[in-house]
């Protein structure tokens, strides 16, 4: 995303009050369930490294340029050797810094569903929903999240993440939780030699000898600054909400316009009524009395907005399912056909 979730992030669902702690249990390695998972990067996380090699000698010897920008994403090998270039040129404080690029693809709708975050908890929340959707081998699990602290793994089902790529995605999380308003952002390596010295990003950096996949990530305030971002603002906030949406002033309309706002976001009843100025219970009986429900709200302007953004084929529809706030790609296929009488695919291929 522009500065976006790694390569597939697998998060824990939990919400804790404010300074508050949960501590998770590993899961022991070798129990994962059995299941597909992708050995490819997203093209959007893949494009940092490529872009920092271009201003730095170019690409590597043998690494094939074609397969870099393929819509599929990029193999997990062939990021593990860019990673290494970069860091064998440019050292491994490089590598916590490559993110820095994501953050100017302004035409990413995964950024805008990263950075339209109210909270590290809601932007957390949202990579998980980012790993179930794509399926990828290595992900970042919450250990422990408190008021201004998380602690994150970053683990494979299939393979242990070599040291590059877990400082990568590191430097993501570092990048993402500026950009969302943590401010005087620290970390420290847990596995390393030195697992309570706290760093900060910077050139000329000397990291610590030892594991690298296990951070704790602090920040003194946190003060949101959501920016816009020209084109992509437009494009999916006028998707979630069509002009008729605007005019409506039914208690529906109402919700739907609250939601609209960020259509990625776990809405609960008691969100969207607080944000009307009402209670939980009223918002439900009016949307009873008005012959509908809250989920059935929610449902209905996620597949309107999803139908909507299908009509541009350089949108996946995977990509699309995630941006509009589907569970997974299984609830997403099972509401739109729902709804749209076919599955997104085939909903999209009878348009044309």
């Amino acid at each position: 995303m522009a500065a976006a979730a790694p390569g597939g992030l697998h998060l824990d669902a939990s919400r804790q009050d404010a300074g508050a702690t949960a501590r998770l249990p590993r899961r022991p390695r070798g129990r994962y369930p059995r299941r597909a998972v992708s050995r490819r990067i997203h093209p959007f996380i893949a494009a940092a490294p490529v872009a920092w090699l271009a201003d730095h000698g170019g690409l590597p010897e043998g690494v094939d340029g074609g397969q870099l920008h393929s819509p599929d994403g990029v193999p997990v090998e062939t990021q593990r050797r860019l990673l290494e270039e970069v860091a064998a040129r440019g050292g491994e404080a490089a590598l916590l810094t490559l993110a820095g690029a994501l953050g100017g693809a302004t035409d990413q709708p995964l950024l805008f569903v990263m950075l339209n975050s109210r909270s590290v908890d809601d932007f957390l929340d949202k990579e998980q929903r980012f790993n179930r959707f794509f399926h990828s081998d290595h992900r970042v699990r919450v250990l422990e999240r408190a008021e201004r602290r998380v602690v994150l793994e970053h683990h494979g089902e299939r393979d242990t993440p070599a040291r590059v790529e877990s400082l990568y995605v590191l430097g993501i999380h570092l990048e993402m939780f500026g950009l969302l308003g943590c401010q005087e952002l620290s970390f420290a390596l847990a596995d390393s030699s030195e697992p309570t010295r706290r760093l900060q990003r910077g050139t000329g950096l000397e990291l610590p000898a030892g594991g690298c996949a296990r951070w704790r990530i602090g920040w003194e305030r946190f003060t949101p600054r959501r920016e816009p971002m020209p084109g992509l603002d437009e494009l999916l906030l006028a998707q979630a909400a069509p002009r008729d949406l605007a005019e409506d002033d039914s208690v529906a309309g109402r919700v739907e316009r609250i939601v609209a706002g960020d259509l990625a976001h776990r809405w609960t009843l008691g969100e969207v009524a607080a944000a009307l100025h009402t209670s939980g219970r009223t918002l439900q009986r009016e949307l009873s009395q008005a012959d509908t429900s809250f989920s059935r709200v929610l449902d209905r302007i996620r597949v309107q907005s999803a139908a909507r953004m299908l009509r541009d084929p350089a949108r996946s529809v995977t990509e699309v399912g995630y941006v509009c706030g589907f569970s997974d790609g299984a609830h997403f296929s099972r509401r739109f056909k729902a709804h749209m009488g076919a599955p997104p695919a085939s909903w999209r291929k009878a348009q044309h």
